[in-house]
């Protein structure tokens, strides 16, 4: 990818999070927006792990994973990002975080740094995944994990879409370049040399439809409430088992 390439796509994330005011808030682990991602991230959380959060967005993901005693790294491409995280650790004393704008795949230079790392929803974004995921393996510890998150192509959005207009206009509005599927992601992963621990599913019908689905929005004042959410959050996991999972979850780790 050339200086241009890099500036483009700094531009365009830095123009999607312009939207975003405010400070970030810590997620809850019943969050209607974030818990199946908070519970597959719990057991690898243990007090001074170090953490990398790639594509940390404003924040919110490291803020919960700095509030569990984890060391956090935080990095996005776009600065506003960054300042807003950065923003939201002073805010809530969050001593144990910090953030940085920059192109990881570009930018970092240590090896062996982390314990654990976490990709939600990044690597579709990434121009070379293959080269990415190497670079990530590079900043690991031996025996360190990887929560790696993609969109899939099973996706009832996307399959509907792509039926009825040959295309999914949401996944050029948000810069997904690809999309994967049970096969192609873990095989990926392998490649770069990381051991597969597991692999999930989850955001079936019921959560993409309400959260991506613009005229569907106001519905999310329902679904956020607690208990309503915890019902509707287990009903998503046990039909993603079944119907059209929006996501891919892989637990992986680098070997010793």
């Amino acid at each position: 990818m050339n200086t241009t390439d890099l500036k483009n796509l700094k531009t365009f994330y830095e123009t999607e999070y312009s939207r975003f005011d405010g400070l970030t808030q810590v997620p809850e682990n019943d969050d209607f927006m974030y818990s199946p991602v908070l519970k597959s991230l719990v057991p690898h959380l243990t007090k001074k792990t170090r953490v990398l959060d790639i594509g940390c967005n404003t924040g919110c993901m490291s803020l919960y994973m700095a509030k569990a005693g984890c060391n956090v790294t935080g990095i996005d491409l776009a600065q506003n990002a960054v300042d807003t995280a950065t923003k939201s650790a002073c805010h809530w004393n969050a001593q144990n975080v910090n953030f940085t704008q920059m192109d990881f795949l570009k930018d970092w230079q240590e090896p062996a740094v982390f314990d654990f790392v976490l990709c939600c929803h990044v690597i579709e974004h990434v121009p070379d995944d293959a080269a990415f995921l190497k670079k990530i393996l590079f900043a690991m510890r031996p025996n360190g994990h990887l929560l790696l998150m993609a969109p899939t192509l099973y996706s009832s959005l996307y399959r509907v879409h792509k039926l009825f207009t040959g295309n999914f206009a949401w996944d050029k509005e948000v810069g997904h370049l690809r999309r994967y599927d049970r096969k192609t992601l873990p095989d990926l992963v392998e490649k770069a040399g990381f051991k597969i621990d597991s692999i999930s599913f989850f955001d079936s019908v019921l959560r993409e439809w309400f959260i991506i689905l613009k005229p569907l929005r106001w519905t999310q004042k329902i679904w956020a409430r607690r208990y309503i959410r915890i019902a509707f959050n287990a009903a998503d996991k046990f039909l993603a088992r079944f119907m059209f999972p929006a996501t891919i979850c892989i637990h992986a780790r680098r070997g010793l």
